[in-house]
């Protein structure tokens, strides 16, 4: 349900909130996201010690009804119209998204983050809470990257590609912890984590600074051809 739902929802902030504030909203979403895997965690195994399996699992089933009556409503957007959609085969719009990684640098950078942050959050799900607020950060950053670097009808695919590859890499980190702690230890595996950390933002700070740097001379050249052309 989650590699439906995600990137859809990711695919839809643009339209919502406009590009001057798609960073705060995705960092916003992650934010509620982290604190939901808190909160439902520690109220579920609550639930599970005082009533039982079956209340847990009535319990998630009217969570997974009031988030769909809280979709029902149509939103109001800021971007105008939506482009009517392509229709596709699932398989092949999944490929269209993954040749957008290939023809855009800036995709790639970011998808070389992604996985790097993937891993290492998959390597201390349990963790997470307290070792995994810079992948909160930086999946916010990056998502906000992928957003605004393809185009509106081209977005919901290439987030999907971006979504498998982190469930992807996430179940690799998840995976190799398991099998390498008891050989190297915790805290070995800690340091590691912080390594991947570490490399995923030199990453993108490298890899992403000539974008930035592009998007800057761009916006200078339009302000001064629009300055030029006001002069009498």
């Amino acid at each position: 349900m989650a590699s439906l739902f995600e990137p859809t929802r990711n695919a839809l902030v643009p339209v919502l909130v406009g590009s001057d504030r798609l960073t705060a909203a995705n960092g916003l979403m992650g934010f509620n996201s982290s604190a939901a895997r808190l909160v439902g965690s520690s109220l579920g195994g609550l639930v599970l010690g005082t009533s039982g399996l079956d209340w847990v699992l009535a319990g998630y089933l009217a969570a997974l009804l009031l988030a769909t009556a809280l979709l029902l409503p149509r939103f109001r957007t800021v971007t105008g119209p939506a482009a009517v959609p392509i229709r596709q085969p699932m398989f092949r719009a999944w490929l269209d998204g993954l040749a957008e990684f290939r023809r855009e640098r800036s995709l790639r950078v970011t998808g070389m983050t992604l996985a790097l942050g993937a891993v290492a959050q998959g390597m201390f799900l349990v963790l997470f809470s307290a070792v995994g607020a810079p992948a909160v950060f930086g999946t916010s950053g990056a998502l906000t990257v992928v957003q605004t670097t393809v185009t509106a009808d081209r977005t919901g695919r290439v987030l999907a590609t971006t979504f498998a590859e982190m469930a992807a890499f996430q179940t690799a980190g998840t995976l190799a912890a398991g099998a390498l702690v008891d050989v190297w230890g915790l805290g070995w595996l800690l340091n590691i984590q912080a390594t991947l950390l570490l490399v995923a933002g030199v990453v993108a700070v490298a890899g992403l600074r000539r974008r930035a740097v592009m998007r800057r001379s761009t916006r200078d050249a339009t302000e001064t051809q629009s300055a030029t052309a006001a002069r009498p």
